[in-house]
């Protein structure tokens, strides 16, 4: 995370421009606190130099255990925006959450922005950091899909949630049949599986989906 100077530097000198008849609200600590954009805060995401003070995240961002730990040991207090995760990126239509793959970060990009070029895309620690994410991907509108070498606990996880449908397929036939039957809208792909298998079951779900 990377604090934005800036955008600090211009708030103080709007706030101190407005006249004294004016209406304008204090300056607050969470107008001048660091702030993170991902869906998922991860203990790698806090910067060293962050201690005391606050932060801000987007309400619908998920904070995994140790990145909570982390905060509550720095004594940093969190603050969420009115900001969503979704809105930051643009309402992509779908959100990736990749927990073990079989091919490299890259590679794994091109793989899914070669069928959905406005996906987002994140990897996270854990299979319930994923899901979580996920989740919130599917309340504020998106199709979600994770990767994971224990797709049957993600699948397991995920239908936990209200309005959740996931699915995991090894080929095209059994995602089109999921799609049939239930109002899929989580994909959990084997990571284990073919690079150009995981492909093709991705796109099924994509055209299945609508």
């Amino acid at each position: 995370m990377t604090v934005d100077v800036d955008r600090i530097v211009s708030e103080v000198i709007r706030r101190l421009s407005v006249l004294p008849g004016d209406r304008e609200s204090p300056i607050t600590e969470e107008d001048l606190s660091p702030r993170l954009e991902g869906r998922v805060v991860t203990l790698a995401a806090l910067p060293r130099s962050l201690a005391g003070g606050s932060v801000t995240i987007p309400r619908d961002a998920i904070i995994t255990p140790a990145a909570r730990d982390e905060l509550q040991n720095r004594g940093v207090q969190v603050h969420y925006s009115e900001v969503t995760t979704t809105a930051i990126a643009g309402k992509a239509r779908l959100y990736a959450a990749v927990v073990a793959a079989k091919q490299s970060t890259s590679s794994l990009t091109k793989l899914i922005r070669a069928i959905e070029p406005s996906a987002e895309f994140e990897e996270v620690a854990t299979q319930e950091a994923a899901v979580g994410a996920a989740v919130s991907a599917i309340e504020n509108g998106q199709v979600s899909a994770i990767w994971t070498d224990r797709p049957a606990a993600a699948v397991c996880l995920s239908n936990r949630h209200e309005d959740v449908w996931a699915a995991c397929g090894q080929d095209m036939t059994a995602i089109r049949e999921a799609a049939r039957t239930i109002p899929l809208n989580l994909l959990v792909v084997d990571s284990r599986i073919g690079v150009h298998l995981q492909q093709s079951v991705l796109r099924t779900f994509l055209q299945s989906v609508g």
